[in-house]
């Protein structure tokens, strides 16, 4: 989902320099036209499981070690982001879903040992995903917020210089969690009613 506005959230569009500037400075395999892979472990239901994840430059893959069965394959156009850091990533896809995994250093295989900065910038190459960013928005004295709310979570109009645009918050731009919460995982209504519960609200778009 691409949007204007603030460059450092989901969906910023990259010209085609920058972007070609960036892969330029990677190292050459992870521009590689094959499938690169790392092990993760996958957190399923607060369970977590080691797997292999494979990134071809269409294609995610990711399959559990001990029972060998594939746990997810996507598009790697169907990325929307991810939120990384040293040893985690949250991969949002699809309708907002999310696939939690973290750093799995218990391998024996130090080449293939989940690098999530590698993992990162393979999906970087791969997908027109970015790095979320976690905005907290603070309602005005009449309470309100400064922006509307579409289907899926899509920011329509928001309010020149108000509490939103303020935050960083732009037209186009889509919230994957508010308050902690999957934006996929919530109703259209039940999305308007977290975002009226409380003073401030805090979102990952």
């Amino acid at each position: 989902a691409k949007k204007g506005g603030n460059p450092g959230k989901l969906g910023r569009s990259w010209s085609f320099k920058r972007k070609a500037r960036f892969a330029q400075r990677l190292a050459p395999e992870l521009v590689s036209r094959g499938a690169l892979k790392w092990n993760v472990s996958v957190v399923d239901g607060g369970v977590e499981r080691p797997c292999i994840m494979a990134i071809s430059p269409t294609r995610i893959v990711i399959v559990e070690l001990k029972t060998k069965t594939m746990m997810y394959m996507l598009p790697c156009k169907a990325v929307l982001g991810w939120t990384s850091s040293t040893d985690s990533l949250k991969l949002y896809y699809d309708t907002g879903e999310v696939i939690v995994m973290k750093r799995d250093t218990t391998s024996a295989e130090d080449d293939t040992t989940g690098d999530i900065d590698d993992i990162v910038k393979r999906l970087t190459c791969t997908s027109d995903g970015c790095e979320t960013q976690e905005i907290r928005v603070i309602k005005n004295q009449q309470g309100k917020l400064g922006f509307h709310i579409q289907f899926q979570g899509i920011v329509g109009d928001v309010t020149e210089h108000g509490p939103a645009w303020a935050a960083g918050l732009r037209p186009s731009s889509r919230l994957l969690e508010v308050r902690g919460t999957l934006v996929a995982h919530l109703e259209h209504e039940q999305l308007i009613a977290h975002l009226k519960g409380k003073d401030s609200i805090v979102v990952v778009a």
